[in-house]
């Protein structure tokens, strides 16, 4: 793509799992049924993916402990598990009213470390996908670190009026290391306290308040 994406007043990434849907359990019992299809004990967990860091699916198989070879097997089956059971992974409560809101002021896109087809299936199916210019999945192989800078480059934004909304410790860590503000939602994968131990700029607990926040900010510097 060598055309900028038009932008708005400046550029909200947002993780997927975890801040637009509700996945958590769906890949916990996914991850687990894959597990005992081929004999491996270990159990994922809630506890498991609240201390997860980073937040990725190839360190949910090694936390596992799903030997190195299975682990492409391993993301398939999950993939497909995601993808054909869209009703497991409801889209939080008052995401579809805040991507509606902050649309009007931002460009937004999505970087996450599940694959790009499950995303905007699910996306597509709830309705959601018109409010996205920028999707970017696993299956890059690259950093949500260098998707961040890729989107950046795109979208032609500056990074301090670039936001990323993330539910884990590492999102924090990848805006922080390419120098975008930090923003962490508390209704998802990790806890307020472990998300605040990495500095986030502020942390939310509902979508309404991100956009209000990030509304706020437009309307200011407008």
């Amino acid at each position: 793509m060598t055309s900028k994406i038009f932008l708005k007043f400046g550029l909200i990434i947002f993780d997927y799992d975890g801040v637009l849907v509700d996945s958590q359990d769906t890949i916990i019992r996914s991850s687990n049924e894959f597990c005992s299809r081929h004999g491996i004990q270990k159990q994922v967990t809630h506890e498991m993916l609240a201390q997860l860091d980073p937040a990725t699916f190839p360190n949910i198989a090694r936390k596992a402990h799903i030997p190195k070879a299975m682990i492409p097997e391993y993301a398939k089956y999950l993939s497909h598990k995601l993808r054909t059971t869209p009703d497991s992974t409801p889209i939080f409560t008052g995401v579809s009213k805040m991507l509606s809101g902050l649309e009007k002021y931002y460009t937004m896109a999505i970087v996450s470390a599940n694959h790009i087809t499950v995303i905007k299936e699910r996306m597509q199916i709830a309705g959601l996908s018109n409010h996205f210019n920028i999707v970017f999945g696993s299956e890059h192989g690259s950093s949500k670190a260098d998707h961040i800078r890729l989107a950046l480059e795109r979208t032609g934004c500056r990074r301090k009026r670039t936001w990323m909304i993330g539910d884990t410790v590492s999102d924090i860590d990848s805006a922080l290391s390419v120098g975008i503000h930090a923003l962490a939602a508390t209704w998802g994968w990790q806890s307020k306290s472990f998300l605040k131990s990495r500095r986030p700029e502020k942390l939310f607990d509902r979508p309404s308040d991100i956009e209000d926040y990030l509304i706020t900010l437009a309307k200011q510097y407008s």
